[in-house]
């Protein structure tokens, strides 16, 4: 399978599952949800990350339970167009 195919497979998991279902992750550690919207999925895609397959096949299959089990380590605001990214560690 080639990665623009990958690509839209994983958008449209992401759409369908959790944007248009309106689904949050809830973390203790800022008393808030994790919400989903199309153009944070889209930043998410094109981030660096080790494995961009593995990024792809994340959102495509166990997106929500790695936010809910990773370990939250911070948080950073590094542009102007992005409400800020959260720093999570999962194995």
């Amino acid at each position: 399978m080639d990665l623009n195919h990958l690509r839209r497979v994983a958008r449209k998991r992401v759409k369908e599952d959790l944007v248009a279902k309106n689904v949050g992750i809830f973390r203790d550690e800022f008393g808030a949800e994790i919400k989903f919207n199309m153009s944070g999925i889209k930043e998410c895609i094109n981030q660096l990350f080790n494995s961009y397959p593995d990024k792809l096949q994340l959102l495509m299959e166990g997106l929500e339970e790695a936010l809910a089990s990773a370990v939250y380590l911070g948080f950073t605001h590094p542009k102007e167009h992005v409400a800020g990214y959260l720093i999570l560690k999962q194995k």
